[in-house]
């Protein structure tokens, strides 16, 4: 479900150019329905909404340039998508059987909705499942060019599974995260009837998945509990980050991946984990270890999946010539589990080693060394609304006017010495029929956090200052999630979005 915000050295993949003039236009248009059930979640496959950095008020615009940037991007976002009501927890499929035009490439959906073969598994077929997101997919190539088409290339080549046929089939779409890649390889699993399974998380497959809009495009849900049990959709830009509810997040995941893991195991199908994009080694290692996953793993270096090994803006995911690296990257580890010929070695960085188990190390130190220094790097110690503030900004809301809905979290780095929070809050006129509000402000921790509820009133000063006391459990440097829940939120007559209030600022004490 990968997704980079672009700018330089991010934990995405900062090494990126900066956005085109046209790019940034639909950015931004994504970016000013950032409270509304219309912004675009294109996380580990959502990349192209992911790269906001700035902001455009619709409300400013004339009808005809809402439409031509609405027209526009359809283009990044197509209606290509169906609610999976029969199993929620998918979430969605492509529009089944139908032809799509969508992310350079025009293709005929299979009956299950996605871009890969016939579900029905051709006699005497060994059948290779891979479940993952956009990265898996093939985002912005064609599907001969995904990774699992060029593996199973090189298991035909290299004679793999004599007498079998090697086929891949390829269970992910854009935007899935961790659960909804699960969920969909245990409803469909039946049917696909896999020989080996290879799930390959991204490195923000811990965020919300979107919703499929009446027009079928995705969208970011403000309205909803999402499927990791939070009442907001959660996005975090920055993929490396020491916050306790990322890490919370990720441990899920790899929960659901262990408890998949025991399933596959009592079926005898082999698994395979392949980290596709963009991972630091010490996290997956210790995440690996922590949940007690024992299935074989291959770690993608971060430097084939930045830079020049990403296509063009607007989908930044993997070339085709990286694709057939991959390709031969996940081979290594199929054919290390299965006893498959090996590929021959091609003497570069692209020879990763297949790990049986976690190598000796103290994982957890040395990712909290990481988390750390990133937070550092890009969370300040304050909050205040204004430009190249979208890593503070992980719940749904407009980060660069502080402009919020019904419940948002906003990040702050935790400084030395301080003991508690001080949340500025600010009424809206244009919603007045909201007020007096109750708001709860909160920070969770190991130990349960803080929280206090405060009201703004619906006369006097239009700004208030609350105080909340900070987690004795969260040390300094930590990134702090900030959570701001209103009562209720309304539309404003001449507005676009739900709104409740406006975050003027968040410092510590």
């Amino acid at each position: 479900m990968t997704a980079t915000s672009g700018d330089e050295e991010s934990a995405a993949g900062r090494e990126e150019p900066r956005p085109s003039p046209k790019e940034l236009r639909l950015t931004r248009f994504f970016a000013a329905f950032a409270m509304t059930a219309l912004v675009v979640a294109a996380l580990c496959g959502f990349g192209w909404w992911r790269a906001v950095r700035s902001r455009t008020d619709l409300e400013s615009l004339s009808p005809t340039a809402r439409q031509e940037l609405f027209d526009q991007a359809l283009h990044d976002n197509p209606g290509a998508f169906v609610p999976s009501w029969y199993a929620p927890g998918i979430a969605y499929t492509l529009r089944p059987r139908q032809r799509v035009s969508a992310w350079d490439d025009t293709f005929t959906a299979n009956a299950l909705g996605y871009r890969s073969g016939p579900p029905v598994k051709p006699a005497g077929t060994f059948r290779v499942v891979f479940v993952g997101d956009s990265w898996t997919f093939g985002m912005g190539i064609k599907e001969q060019e995904s990774f699992p088409r060029q593996f199973q290339a090189l298991a035909k080549d290299l004679g793999a599974s004599p007498g079998h046929p090697v086929e891949a089939w390829t269970l992910a779409l854009p935007g899935y995260n961790t659960l909804n890649e699960i969920a969909a390889l245990e409803y469909f699993y039946p049917r696909l009837a896999p020989d080996a399974v290879v799930l390959a998380p991204c490195s923000n497959d811990m965020d919300s998945s979107g919703v499929v809009l009446p027009n079928g495009s995705l969208a970011r849900s403000q309205a909803e509990r999402d499927e990791f049990g939070d009442d907001q959709s959660r996005v975090y830009r920055n993929h490396q980050v020491a916050s306790f509810t990322f890490l919370s997040r990720w441990r899920t995941c790899f929960r659901a991946i262990r408890a998949e893991e025991e399933r596959l195991g009592a079926r005898k199908v082999p698994f395979l984990l392949f980290f596709t994009a963009i991972w630091e080694e010490p996290f997956v290692h210790r995440l690996i270890a922590e949940s007690g996953v024992r299935a074989p793993y291959v770690i993608t270096p971060k430097f084939f999946t930045t830079g020049r090994w990403r296509n063009p803006p607007p989908f930044r995911h993997g070339t085709p010539k990286a694709n057939r690296i991959y390709g031969r990257m996940v081979y290594r580890g199929v054919a290390e589990t299965l006893g498959w010929p090996a590929a021959p070695a091609a003497g570069d960085e692209s020879d990763v080693p297949v790990h049986l188990k976690v190598p000796p190390g103290d994982w957890v130190a040395a990712s909290d060394r990481l988390l750390a220094a990133e937070t550092a790097k890009s969370i300040p110690e304050e909050y205040e609304p204004g430009a190249g503030r979208d890593d503070q900004c992980v719940g749904p809301m407009d980060c660069a006017t502080g402009l919020t809905g019904k419940a948002t979290t906003v990040l702050v780095r935790r400084r030395a010495g301080a003991n508690q929070l001080s949340v500025v809050l600010r009424r809206l006129p244009e919603v007045a029929f909201l007020y007096p509000l109750s708001v709860e402000l909160s920070i969770p921790s190991p130990t349960g956090g803080t929280r206090s509820r405060v009201v703004i009133p619906a006369d006097g000063a239009e700004t208030r200052s609350f105080s909340l006391d900070l987690p004795a459990d969260l040390p300094a440097g930590t990134a702090l999630d900030v959570v701001v829940r209103a009562a209720g939120a309304g539309i404003a007559p001449e507005g676009f979005a739900g709104r409740s209030l406006r975050i003027v600022r968040i410092g510590q004490e």
